[in-house]
């Protein structure tokens, strides 16, 4: 996996983590009939970049040692990160157009 890939993967998989988390608040708020204006947020900072940065970073190192493990173990536990996430993301955010469309 080139660096440049595990890069984007692991920045994806990140902002759909954080995504996922703001999609949880904002379906709590609309269970609780809080105004869409109303509703509250989250930050991602220091989350983002400063995590997906030293991950990325330790890839790299452990591919310094065990060429191609880092980025191989790094991506795919990003990867499959990133799908759950954007389930996640996709669950609440119908759940909460559904919420809204009963209101």
């Amino acid at each position: 996996m080139n660096a440049l890939i595990l890069l984007i993967v692991v920045f994806a998989a990140w902002v759909a983590w954080c995504a996922a988390g703001i999609a949880q608040i904002k379906l709590e708020d609309a269970r609780r009939g809080v105004p869409k204006a109303e509703r509250r947020g989250s930050t991602s900072l220091p989350a983002i970049p400063f995590f997906p940065l030293a991950v990325w970073g330790i890839a790299l190192l452990i591919d310094l040692a065990a060429d191609p493990w880092g980025t191989w173990v790094v991506g795919s536990v990003h990867a499959a990160w990133l799908v759950v996430s954007a389930g996640y993301v996709l669950r609440d955010t119908r759940r909460i157009r559904a919420i809204d469309t009963h209101d």
